[in-house]
């Protein structure tokens, strides 16, 4: 479902009409996801890969803008393909504390500091990174501000702003709300986000409303099995301000509770990566044989 679906689902269980609460049941299905990834991080369903690409002479490569929690690097441009070896940023500093000194060469080790991947040796080539890692929860987003008009790909917004504050991003979806009757909905998603008034869809619009006003929703990173925990979740609180439900909020927890056991058993990981941290020092082959110059390597004789 997407996160419009969602907020209409728990205001259907909570008995809530109108749109008064909704920015409060998106906020709790925000901390329902973000519990989610901090309890249980390793769900099958964040995990994905990217490759980046280095840089000769640079250091160090931006993470993945959608990065959680890494699961492992690998080499995977030149032959011999390899795994990188994880060190801990406190014994990378110390051990190799000016980098720039050895020779650059493929690179063998990394480490995380800042929101980038550190690697050594420094690279002397561009060479791909296989970057495997769990997803992070991104921010969930409803939007519907002013009115819209459709021509095959082209949305027109009369009284918008998509651009401002980041309101709609490409890769949200679009439909019209009178293509909705709370079950189906013609969602199209959003190739681009040309500016506050002009969206364009990866295709043409599949509902039959062309203009009026519109719902523009992200959906959550979670796949549509978790939908009914995000749902309990924003539920439970929901009903819990209502002294008439408070039945309602016990058996909401049961059925949050079993849902999820059942989610950890068919979609829990445990990584098979365990960072070695121990066994680094930077081998003769790459600081060569001028062990005066690095005093700091407690295996140079």
């Amino acid at each position: 479902m997407k996160v419009y679906e969602l907020i209409q689902r728990v205001k259907d269980i909570a008995l809530i009409s109108g749109t008064d609460r909704d920015t409060a049941i998106l906020a709790n299905l925000r901390l329902a996801e973000w519990q989610l990834y901090n309890q249980y991080y390793c769900w099958r369903s964040l995990q994905a890969y990217t490759d980046l690409t280095t840089v000769a002479s640079q250091q160090y490569l931006d993470v993945p803008s959608d990065m959680g929690l890494i699961y492992s690097v690998r080499q995977t441009s030149h032959t011999p393909y390899r795994k990188l070896t994880y060190i801990a940023p406190q014994k990378f500093h110390f051990v190799v504390p000016q980098p720039t000194l050895y020779a650059e060469t493929k690179p063998t080790h990394y480490s995380l500091w800042g929101g980038k991947f550190w690697l050594f040796p420094i690279p002397n080539d561009a060479y791909t990174l296989t970057v495997y890692y769990y997803k992070r929860p991104t921010t969930l987003k409803v939007y519907s501000t002013g009115t819209a008009e459709v021509s095959g790909t082209d949305v027109t917004g009369t009284g918008t702003a998509f651009k401002d504050n980041n309101n709609v991003t490409s890769g949200m979806y679009f439909t019209f709300q009178a293509d909705t009757d709370g079950i189906s909905y013609a969602w199209t998603k959003i190739s681009s986000v040309d500016s506050n008034t002009a969206l364009t869809l990866e295709s043409s619009y599949g509902g039959a409303t062309t203009s009026g006003s519109y719902i523009c929703s992200s959906e959550p990173v979670f796949p549509a099995e978790f939908d009914l925990v995000l749902i309990y979740y924003a539920a439970i609180i929901e009903c819990g301000r209502n002294r008439e439900l408070q039945g309602m909020t016990r058996f909401l927890t049961d059925q949050y509770n079993a849902t999820l056991a059942g989610l950890i058993n068919s979609q829990l990981t445990v990584p098979d990566y365990v960072p070695e941290v121990s066994a680094f020092a930077p081998v003769e082959t790459v600081i060569g044989v001028e062990h005066h110059k690095f005093p700091f390597i407690k295996e140079n004789p």
